[in-house]
């Protein structure tokens, strides 16, 4: 008798979590290399450098970084990388009625976001190497 041919597939969950732990190490680098690579402008009421910070959210909890969660950020499932500058930043960003916009950030952003296999496969890589 034939050996009957199954399409079954056996989902291995530990590869699942280590996946997710080494994406979420590799978005850990990108974003400290996004808020440490960027120049900021100056705070016009105080001449200091304007802060970044970001954060990372996994599933609706936050694992990594010290932002607070922007109200306007769902994160139900998924990994979700927040990067960002406080207040004043945004109206050199974007400009106003008055201010003609004077991107910073954005520019930063296009040059690391293609690159973000060099900051998640290596690390991917690491965590997967001792599951079996």
């Amino acid at each position: 008798m034939a050996r009957r041919i199954s399409s079954k597939t056996v989902l291995n969950r530990k590869c699942l979590t280590a996946i997710r732990a080494g994406m979420v190490d590799g978005m850990e680098d990108m974003g400290g290399t996004i808020v440490s690579q960027t120049d900021p402008p100056d705070d016009p009421l105080t001449s200091e450098k304007i802060d970044g910070d970001w954060g990372i959210w996994v599933d609706g909890r936050k694992v990594a970084g010290t932002a607070t969660k922007p109200r306007g950020l769902r994160n139900k499932s998924g990994i979700t990388l927040a990067v960002g500058f406080e207040f004043p930043a945004r109206f050199n960003e974007l400009g106003t009625v008055h201010q003609p916009a004077r991107p910073f950030f954005t520019p930063r952003v296009f040059e690391v976001m293609p690159g973000a296999a060099r900051y998640i496969s290596p690390r991917v890589k690491a965590k997967l190497r001792g599951v079996r």
